[in-house]
């Protein structure tokens, strides 16, 4: 883990014995709830702001860029469009992020730019998708532009590559993961939290569907 560290890498470590390892959802949750996606979503709109020709270093604490940019009286049509293109750029036309996961982040990291502008409560609902929270209704997503759905064991594993794009696309190398307790798997105790019964061993080891 050191060695991926040193190479620009996001590290995470499972522990089978509290993290079912044959459910993908299971997996996403786990690494999701392990990550710092706020910190991902601050380093894309920092990249943005870059791609645009500024320096994040320019803007004062407390001012978000477009702020910044009304400012300097920088902050015309085109200056918003070309925000709105980079987003798109950066999430939307990502072939390899599902859609509802690309428009949470293209939404977060536009509120973070200040363009287009994301209300608080909005925030909170974006990040409660992404974490698979189910405190919310479906309608309450759908009215943010989102499909109906939720994060599930069907599509937790493309959600997963989803997350791997934004921590790529944030400037890191990629993600590597490691489980640990991976006995947990054929031995068995009475102190284990999750039991793996041969099903569960065959899903962990052969299937990923």
């Amino acid at each position: 883990m050191c060695q991926a560290e040193e190479n620009n890498y996001i590290t995470v470590t499972l522990d089978a014995r509290a993290t079912r390892i044959d459910s993908f959802n299971e997996i996403y949750f786990a690494i999701y709830n392990d990550i710092d996606i706020k910190l991902l979503l601050e380093r894309c709109a920092g990249k943005i702001a870059a791609e645009m020709g500024f320096k994040t270093d320019d803007i004062p604490n407390g001012m978000n860029f477009s702020d910044y940019l009304a400012s300097e009286g920088l902050l015309d049509p085109l200056t918003k469009r070309e925000m709105r293109h980079q987003l798109n750029y950066m999430f939307i036309n990502n072939p390899l992020m599902d859609n509802n996961f690309a428009l949470c982040c293209s939404l977060l990291v536009g509120g973070i730019l200040g363009h287009p502008t994301l209300e608080e409560h909005n925030r909170v609902l974006l990040l409660s998708w992404l974490s698979g929270s189910k405190e919310n209704k479906l309608s309450d997503f759908k009215k943010l532009g989102l499909s109906p759905g939720r994060i599930n064991k069907n599509n937790a594993r493309h959600m997963l590559r989803s997350l791997i794009e934004v921590i790529k696309a944030a400037g890191f190398s990629g993600l590597v993961v490691g489980v640990d307790n991976l006995e947990a798997l054929t031995i068995s105790t009475g102190l284990d939290v999750i039991r793996y019964t041969k099903q569960r061993r065959e899903d962990a080891f052969y299937r990923r569907d």
